[in-house]
């Protein structure tokens, strides 16, 4: 997924997922690298007329994403959340793990 200019970004699967319609209430919540968006019904911010949230400049700064960056979008419906990674978060996390593998040996 990619933010556009504005910060905004869509993921309509996601929103049917999590229950979110056009007008749902948000609010942001920035951690060191994520944007965790969080069901409020006193929010700051909506879900758009078409589906789409936007990241304002200062979480996108603090969480590590560039201007029109891509993301990694996870979400979380028993917790009615939406999770926006950097993918070099998810990078950083998956060589961790793979470089924690046993090393195979081919006898062949």
């Amino acid at each position: 997924m990619r933010l556009d200019a504005s910060g905004r970004f869509c993921s309509r699967f996601l929103l049917r997922v999590l229950a979110w319609a056009p007008g749902h209430r948000v609010d942001l919540r920035v951690g060191v690298d994520a944007v965790v968006i969080a069901s409020c019904a006193a929010g700051r911010q909506a879900v758009g007329s078409r589906g789409e949230l936007t990241l304002p400049v200062s979480a996108r700064i603090l969480a590590g994403l560039d201007m029109q960056a891509r993301v990694v979008l996870v979400a979380v419906p028993a917790q009615d959340l939406l999770i926006v990674h950097p993918p070099v978060l998810v990078a950083r996390l998956l060589a961790g793990h793979y470089g924690r593998q046993p090393e195979r040996h081919d006898d062949g």
